[in-house]
């Protein structure tokens, strides 16, 4: 007898796209994780890379892009400080440019976000 979850031949299941987001550190990491089980999302990963520079994480995110399936969508997640330094705003502008060519899509924290997310923090592990 065959189960209800039988899948005949032929009609594969819907797979869903997956979001792909890349962060450079623990804040963007927990926020994240935070927001995705606040709102449920099954189909979202958080991957905490070992670069800490917004060109790094887009690279990152571009070769992870190049083996994974064409619906899957792709960011890359960091802190938006020290734009007033001259280095730290060409890094952003690569970034920003390498990303447009590659449909690799950019989300930027700032000290709300971090704010915001202690205070999810606190709370999670006040229960």
């Amino acid at each position: 007898m065959r189960r209800n979850n039988f899948i005949p031949r032929g009609r594969g299941r819907n797979v869903r796209p997956v979001l792909h987001i890349y962060c450079e550190g623990e804040t963007e990491e927990a926020y994240l994780n935070a927001y995705k089980r606040f709102k449920r999302y099954s189909c979202c990963e958080i991957e905490r890379s070992h670069h800490t520079d917004p060109v790094g994480l887009v690279e990152e995110a571009i070769k992870a892009k190049n083996t994974a399936p064409a619906s899957d969508s792709f960011w890359a997640a960091y802190d938006l400080e020290d734009m007033s330094l001259e280095n730290k705003r060409k890094a952003h502008v690569e970034a920003y440019r390498l990303a447009e060519a590659n449909d690799i899509h950019i989300a930027l924290s700032a000290i709300s976000c971090i704010i915001w997310n202690g205070i999810i923090w606190i709370r999670s592990h006040m229960s």
